[in-house]
């Protein structure tokens, strides 16, 4: 009788291992699959940043060219107002540099001639952005009227 209940309950203690073992199975099966997709994750997360560092270091570069080319205007457009007596020889200068040129000095010409609005003219001077600047029309009348001498004018 003995052997009996010995038996039943090898029996018994063999079916829940083999549940128990089954069950570890299944686990182990889910786990592999969540390494793997934590994985794919992973190189698609890296794929991404790598991605993003790509975008950003492009808009940096050209964030970079855009501040250039304005500061090369810039500076341009301050020798062009600063220089009272010569801005007709720097206006000549910088229209006779090839834009490669210009380029390789740090700054950037337009290929268009560039317009500059005046806001008022009162006495052959114009006001612009709160700088005065001579307008055309009375360095000539002024150069007529030195050539007619002071009596004539």
């Amino acid at each position: 009788n003995n052997s009996s209940i010995f038996k039943i309950s090898l029996k018994n203690n063999n079916k829940a291992l083999a549940l128990a073992l089954s069950a570890q199975k299944e686990k182990c099966k889910l786990l592999e699959m969540e390494t793997v997709y934590l994985r794919k994750e992973v190189e698609t997360q890296f794929f991404e940043n790598a991605s993003y560092r790509h975008k950003q270091n492009q808009l940096l570069s050209l964030l970079k060219e855009v501040q250039e080319r304005v500061f090369g205007t810039l500076t341009a457009a301050v020798q062009i107002c600063s220089d009272g007596d010569n801005s007709s020889e720097t206006v000549a200068s910088t229209s006779n540099t090839s834009p490669g040129d210009a380029a390789s000095a740090g700054m950037w010409l337009p290929r268009m001639p560039m317009r500059v609005p005046t806001s008022t003219t009162l006495g052959g001077r114009a006001s612009l952005a709160g700088h005065t600047v001579e307008t055309a029309l009375s360095v000539s009348e002024r150069t007529l009227s030195q050539e007619a001498g002071p009596d004539q004018a």
